[in-house]
């Protein structure tokens, strides 16, 4: 099943039987089994799971977030179930920025791929068009090196950058075209600088 969201993995067999309403399964085994659907699996549920960590005491998988799938299931199933939109975007962003964080490439081309697809991420496309709007932004670098400002100004430039294709999140704009960026490392603690508008495709047009 390729396009279907799976929400429930059982194990077993059930042979000659077939579906009756209210999602009962009748077989001469028993005609009264309910195989009720239990509820899909949402970015906002897992994401808090993994974010917490309270599986990784007592599961080591790889990659990480892996143990807080159902059973079975990969990170395809998902963006089947609860499939990035405007509600989740910003859950789709953080999730985005752990995935980084903890080296999983993988999961994070895919979710790059996702949020693509739908436009709520696209080097060059503006993303959003307000300031109420600008802290869900999610962006990537788009230049080789992305040098990093301790303020709004070409005087306070550090050394140092970013690279393209690291993603940051918009937290706001200057008047002179400079962008306020937050940036996960993988292992360390967020990063608040600024960036200037081009680096990554961010400048009002």
């Amino acid at each position: 099943m390729n396009d279907g969201c799976v929400v429930n993995v059982e194990s077993g067999e059930q042979c000659g039987g077939e579906w009756s309403g209210a999602r009962h399964w009748s077989s001469s085994i028993n005609s009264v089994s309910d195989y009720s659907f239990k509820e899909a699996p949402t970015v906002s549920k897992i994401y808090k799971d993994y974010e917490s960590g309270f599986k990784d005491l007592n599961q080591i998988s790889s990659p990480r977030i892996r143990a807080y799938f159902l059973e079975g299931t990969t990170f395809d199933n998902l963006l089947v179930c609860d499939p990035p939109h405007d509600a989740n975007k910003k859950t789709y962003a953080d999730m985005l920025a752990l995935l980084q964080r903890d080296g999983d490439t993988k999961n994070t081309e895919k979710l790059k791929a996702a949020l693509k697809s739908v436009g709520i991420l696209s080097v060059g496309d503006k993303l959003v068009s307000t300031q109420t709007m600008i802290s869900m932004a999610i962006k990537f670098v788009s230049s080789d090196k992305a040098y990093l400002y301790s303020s709004p100004s070409s005087l306070d430039i550090t050394q140092s950058y970013l690279i393209r294709g690291d993603v940051v999140s918009v937290l706001s704009s200057s008047n002179n075209s400079f962008i306020k960026v937050s940036y996960q490392p993988k292992g360390g603690k967020p990063i608040e600088k600024w960036v200037r508008c081009e680096d990554i495709d961010f400048c009002e047009r």
